[in-house]
């Protein structure tokens, strides 16, 4: 995939929550769920860092970011993406629910949007509601970790954000969900450090399914529940 330059336009911090704008020469088509690999331009041996995108308007691609360094607005940066494997959310659905364990919400902002767009009833469930406020919008009804039960139960379709350092745990809660929540229902969107540009040769994102290594920077990072169980 080709290397590509933008420029970083708009640097913002809501409530302790990180956004970027990044400026492309182009408008970047993408998928819910993908992101792209970022770098100071003319650092091309420099480990990228690896945000998902959030949204893209006109030119202007906006990126979830976690633990960037302090660039500046105006920096130079390299880029190439979008990356990864991901899913638009089916037309016919009308109940979506989102449940993260991941510190920012802005790897789940595209599906909200999405859902928005078709007019579905969204709930987002979390266990951090301080400082959410100034991400989602105002109709999506936020709901504590501790009804995810109930909440799969009700909706179309649940996608699930989780850290890599905790996906053993949270997917033992999801495969323990009531037997009407059926699992090709449920999708895992897995957050990790994924330096290698989603070539899948660093082996750092990796997690092992059934003795076998799945790459979550090439195989995923969204994944039906049912290959990761």
């Amino acid at each position: 995939m080709k290397l590509q330059v933008g420029t970083l336009a708009q640097v913002a911090d809501y409530n302790g929550l990180s956004q970027i704008s990044l400026l492309c020469m182009n408008p970047v088509p993408f998928v819910p769920g993908q992101y792209i690999a970022i770098w100071p331009d003319g650092q091309p041996d420099a480990l990228p860092y690896t945000p998902f995108i959030q949204s893209c308007t006109g030119n202007l691609l906006t990126l979830a970011p976690d633990n960037l360094p302090a660039w500046p607005p105006g920096q130079q940066l390299g880029w190439r993406g979008p990356l990864g494997s991901a899913c638009h959310l089916p037309e016919n659905m009308r109940k979506l629910a989102l449940y993260s364990r991941a510190e920012h919400p802005g790897p789940l902002m595209p599906f909200i949007h999405s859902a928005i767009q078709a007019g579905m009833d969204t709930v987002y469930c979390s266990s951090q509601p301080t400082g959410y406020s100034a991400w989602l919008p105002a109709h999506v009804e936020w709901e504590d970790h501790s009804r995810l039960a109930e909440i799969a139960t009700w909706a179309d379709m649940l996608i699930a954000c989780l850290p890599r350092q905790t996906l053993a745990v949270e997917l033992e809660r999801l495969s323990t969900l009531p037997p009407s929540v059926q699992p090709d229902r449920i999708y895992v969107l897995v957050v990790a450090e994924m330096p290698c540009n989603g070539i899948a040769q660093c082996g750092v994102c990796d997690i092992r399914v059934r003795h076998k290594a799945i790459h979550v920077c090439q195989d995923g990072p969204l994944f039906p529940l049912k290959d990761l169980i």
